[in-house]
């Protein structure tokens, strides 16, 4: 059977998935337990709040960061180039929106850009760590505090990413994860955000309820399934399916959020177990990437921040995307192709219009190359000399 390469996979170990599928008979109060001693050992003095998924972590930072008694919605900054998700969590706050740009060098924030946001008025600003690339927190925060602008740390791509020997979500004072299929932490879905303490009162609403029997046992099995199917033996099925949109990236309309389910918080301490032991080897792979395509001219690689040490969720790469098309079956794809103003939704929310030059490259040509365990040395040969058109 050919193999089929997913861009993004991260192992759950069967035994672990099988034993999630009981966890919707199982004391949910004992499960959210079992989860947050976990996450307090790895982000310590932190209030921790569980829910559905990053986007709606995201939505309830921007949310309960707010000053108290403010009378006026928040004004976010957002990175013009990354998931539309970002947008979401930001309308799903009520929130106006400024965009800053990113430079296609580093992926880092452009800081001028950011300075622009912070004085046309943002009292908030979201810091992604891009494909597993630590940003800048240090200098963004420093902005920011010139004004009394909150910031965001979206470490949902950050697993086992750090900046200074810190991880990534130990980096503000208030931070989100994913654990999504095609983060770092899979635990089939849901959201972290971590918040200060002593904790603010629960972001939750209170009338969120969380998924039934039915629902609980649904996204167990989906989790099974999606897991099995990630396989490079049996991954070309459902990316040969249209309709599932695999490796698209599409604006999700806002969602009340939801309380994590209990598949979820039963995969949790394997999920951050399994992403520690992949996170060696996905590093092995992006170094071989960097260093087999260094000094290529056909393509150009943002560089890795000297204090960061990646999680290496991907290799972003800008490429021509016709050379890039060659390796769909390799799981090198296509990453955001759009800036976030392109999204008619998005752009409604939006707050003095920039040109956002950075974000705009990015959206044309980046690319990103599989780093998991089912990449073989001749799939990373393949890939590198195919962009790099050697013979």
């Amino acid at each position: 059977m050919t193999r089929h390469l997913p861009p993004v996979h991260f192992p759950l170990p069967l035994t672990a998935l099988l034993a999630s599928l009981g966890a919707a008979w199982r004391d949910r109060q004992q499960l959210d337990a079992d989860a947050r001693a976990v996450l307090e050992a790895r982000f310590p003095d932190r209030s921790i709040t569980l829910t559905d998924s990053g986007t709606s972590a995201l939505a309830m930072a921007i949310s309960a960061s707010a000053a108290p008694g403010r009378a006026h919605q928040p004004v976010v900054a957002l990175p013009a180039y990354g998931c539309p998700d970002l947008g979401t969590a930001a309308i799903a706050a009520n929130a106006h929106i400024l965009l800053y740009d990113v430079e296609p060098d580093t992926l880092q924030p452009d800081f001028a850009s950011l300075t622009e946001a912070l004085a046309g008025g943002a009292s908030h600003v979201v810091v992604i760590h891009a494909y597993g690339r630590t940003a800048n927190l240090d200098t963004a925060r420093a902005l920011a505090a010139e004004t009394g602008a909150i910031v965001i740390e979206d470490a949902a791509q950050g697993a086992d990413a750090c900046w200074n020997g810190v991880c990534a979500g130990n980096l503000a004072d208030w931070s989100i994860l994913s654990l999504g299929r095609g983060k770092g932490y899979n635990a089939g879905g849901g959201g972290i955000l971590l918040g200060p303490t002593p904790p603010v009162d629960d972001p939750l609403p209170v009338d969120a309820r969380a998924p039934g029997r039915l629902g609980e046992l649904r996204h167990a099995v989906t989790t099974v399934i999606t897991q099995l199917l990630s396989h490079p033996t049996l991954y070309g099925i459902p990316a040969g399916i249209p309709a599932l949109g695999l490796g698209e990236t599409r604006y999700h309309a806002p969602a009340p959020p939801t309380p994590i389910s209990r598949s979820a918080l039963a995969l949790l301490a394997t999920a951050i177990q399994q992403s520690a032991r992949a996170a060696e080897a996905r590093r092995r792979h992006e170094r071989q990437y960097l260093d087999a395509l260094e000094g290529c001219r056909e393509v150009s690689l943002p560089a890795p921040h000297p204090s960061s040490l990646s999680g290496a969720l991907r290799v972003p790469v800008l490429v021509d995307p016709g050379r890039a098309a060659q390796l769909h079956r390799l799981g090198v794809v296509r990453s955001y192709p759009r800036p976030l103003d392109a999204y008619q939704q998005i752009a409604a929310r939006i707050l003095g219009r920039r040109d956002m030059p950075g974000a705009r490259q990015l959206a044309a040509f980046t690319h990103t190359l599989p780093t998991h365990r089912h990449v073989r040395e001749q799939d990373l040969r393949h890939i590198v000399r195919v962009l790099s058109k050697q013979p």
